[in-house]
């Protein structure tokens, strides 16, 4: 199990990746390799394709590796298998446990925590690797001249015969001047123009060289990585620069959205024609020495991006022309058989072909010299000979019909080539090649050898579909190709309908699925990152920004108005209502007001009635005061006094006269 050390640990942190850390730390912790599938964002920090800058490196047998700036442990895990003893050294406590749970299975290796300016090593190494580290020097050390003492620290640690790897981006990188923002800092343009007080800083490969050699070591070569050294499948030297051909299907891989003033891989062909291209590849890989022995013979590595495991494979070329392919993962060798076993099928067929042989792990190709039939054509597009364009694709059409047999398709890939080709018999390849194109021929002055042919199914390939194929590369590959001949005549003279090509395309879409062997979801990413945007679709963006900003006031407002209209058209209901509401009111209001006013009259009658009754009252008061005083005057007199006895005299009659009416009428009825 892998070891851990604190005793120099710090606690100061000079650098952090941000939450990632933490979660990736507790799936380590758990036992558990933390994938895309967890999350993508994990992508840059997990995948393998991060080992490429060292994976392919030729480290002796039985050496002693010390990694400086150990990270996330993107490269840890490689070099645990490619050594004897790792000893991983990271400033940062976090990240040093992020390597220790990420490889704790490796029994080879050592994690110091703490600034390696202050920790004292019981050995010295074979190797001192330091991946994006480097440029952080002024982070780590406040020393005058802190590059040159971080090789100083190094060149005490490293054996005599030991040395060092350091991959870095190049100040000077074409992307920058394409308008690539700097790495380290968010901005345009910040290296060309210099990195005045900040304290990262990346180097020009002259400025690098410098350095180097005023820190005492006499031997160094620059390796350039693309698109970079953070994601490399392609390992460059001035000795293997990148082929005229290769350059348009290069990767970009942005790191996050850019937009470029152009397209840097436009330039490749000027910087190399110019023998320019180490001035301005995008980062370095540098391997430095006092032992020139010790220097690596490697010119170029060559793997690929988002193939699955079982068929990850480098091919190494090196300076005795000596080419190698190494399966990255145990997992990878039955696939290098099946070529051992495909080559030796088109030999019998009477083909020449590169012959491999196996040796401890590695397969060795044998070196055919000479241009690819691609390369060839390319030659004769520059110079526009067409007829010689002709007669190449003319051979290749040869070789195709030397290992094809006239005969009925009886292993269809898709239900249209069945339908299509029915029991006619037509020209079908012997072998189920389908990666047999004109970049996997080698033409010299003894003819033409076959190369590579990694891909082989037991379905029947007709021959028009391999030749369909290499005709539409080619006219991909060779930009100008276009511009003296005519794809769709070529396909007519080799009577290639159109009927035939969608056919073939979907059978091409077949064969990539049985193949099985992209990793669809690393794909998806590195496509996203490859995706080329320059200055003028930052500006359609921001244009497209400003309609769509635009179209929503307009759809506000819109809103707005329609919901305005809408209160309006209420507020005219409501004030017909109300209208209508009012007429009635008024019509109430005008038979209230006559009821009011007829009231009124009678009130007015009643008020006049009233007034002569208390007149007339009045008036009575008056006449019954007067009666009443004469009638006091009366029964005061001694008039009144004399005739009472006779007035009651005269009551007692009336009375009697009353009663004898009464008994009269009795007796009468009687």
């Amino acid at each position: 199990m892998a070891k851990i050390n604190y005793d120099y640990c710090e606690e100061k942190v000079l650098y952090d990746s941000g939450t990632i850390e933490n979660t990736l730390l507790e799936i380590y912790k758990s036992g558990k390799k933390a994938t895309i599938q967890d999350n993508p964002n994990f992508f840059y920090t997990v995948t393998d394709i991060r080992e490429n800058i060292i994976n392919w490196y030729p480290f002796k047998k039985d050496s002693t590796i010390l990694e400086v700036g150990g990270g996330l442990g993107s490269i840890t895990g490689h070099l645990c298998k490619a050594a004897k003893k790792v000893v991983s050294n990271e400033y940062s406590k976090r990240r040093a446990e992020n390597i220790f749970y990420r490889h704790q299975e490796c029994d080879n290796l050592e994690v110091v925590v703490g600034n390696i300016e202050k920790i004292e090593f019981e050995e010295k190494f074979d190797y001192i690797v330091l991946i994006g580290v480097f440029e952080y020097s002024k982070r780590f050390f406040s020393h005058e001249k802190p590059f040159h003492y971080f090789l100083e620290i190094l060149k005490r640690l490293l054996k005599e015969d030991g040395v060092i790897l350091i991959a870095i981006e190049n100040r000077y990188g074409m992307k920058y001047f394409a308008g690539s923002n700097e790495d380290h800092y968010p901005e345009k343009y910040l290296s060309l123009y210099g990195y005045d007080n900040k304290d990262i800083q990346t180097f020009g490969k002259q400025e690098l060289t410098n350095i180097i050699n005023e820190s005492g070591f006499k031997y160094q070569k620059f390796y350039y990585p693309y698109p970079d050294y953070k994601m490399p499948y392609l390992i460059y030297t001035d000795e293997r620069l990148p082929k005229f051909t290769e350059i348009k299907h290069l990767y970009l891989y942005n790191h996050g959205e850019q937009f470029y003033n152009f397209d840097y891989r436009k330039i490749i062909p000027g910087l190399i024609q110019n023998n320019q291209y180490g001035f301005f590849a995008n980062s370095f890989l540098v391997e430095i020495t006092n032992k020139k022995e010790n220097i690596s013979d490697i010119n170029y590595v060559k793997t690929f991006l988002f193939r699955k495991r079982n068929c990850q494979v480098n091919t190494i070329f090196s300076k005795d022309n000596e080419i190698c392919k190494i399966p990255k993962f145990e997992e990878t060798e039955k696939h290098l058989e099946n070529m051992i076993k495909t080559n030796e099928k088109l030999t019998k067929l009477g083909l020449n072909v590169a012959n491999i042989t196996k040796k401890e792990k590695k397969y060795f190709i044998e070196f055919i010299s000479g241009d690819t039939l691609t390369e060839c054509i390319k030659k004769l597009a520059d110079t526009g000979n067409v007829q010689e364009i002709k007669n190449e694709i003319e051979a290749y059409y040869n070789i195709l019909k030397k290992i094809s047999i006239k005969s009925q398709i009886k292993k269809y890939c898709i239900e249209e080539e069945k339908e299509y080709f029915g029991n006619q018999k037509i020209d079908i390849l012997k072998l189920g090649l389908y990666d047999f194109h004109t970049s996997n021929i080698i033409k010299n002055e003894k003819g033409y050898f076959v190369i590579d042919q990694e891909w082989i199914t037991n379905r029947d390939i007709p021959l028009k579909y391999m030749l369909y194929f290499s005709i539409r590369f080619l006219f991909e590959w060779i930009e100008n190709l276009k511009n003296i001949l005519n794809e769709q005549e070529i396909y007519q003279l080799y009577e290639i309908s159109e009927e035939e090509i969608d056919i073939y395309n979907k059978m091409s879409l077949y064969l990539s699925n049985e193949a099985n062997n992209i990793d669809n979801d690393v794909m998806k990413i590195i496509f996203k990152e490859n995706e080329y945007k320059d200055i003028d679709c930052k500006i359609d963006k921001y244009e497209q920004e400003i309609n769509n900003i635009n179209k929503n006031y307009e759809q506000e407002i819109n809103n707005i108005k329609s919901n305005y209209e809408q209160e309006i058209s209420n507020l005219n209901d409501n004030k017909e209502q109300l209208s209508s509401e009012i007429e009635l009111l008024k019509e109430k209001i005008i038979k209230e007001k006559d009821k009011t006013e007829e009231l009124s009259l009678q009130i007015e009658k009643i008020i006049q009635d009233k007034n002569e009754i208390e007149k007339l009252n009045d008036e009575l008061n008056i006449n019954f005061e007067t009666l009443n005083q004469e009638y006091s005057k009366i029964i005061s007199s001694k008039s009144w006094k004399l005739t009472k006895i006779l007035r009651k005299i005269n009551s007692i009659l009336i009375a009697r006269g009353k009663n004898d009416g009464k008994s009269s009428k009795k007796t009468r009825k009687k």
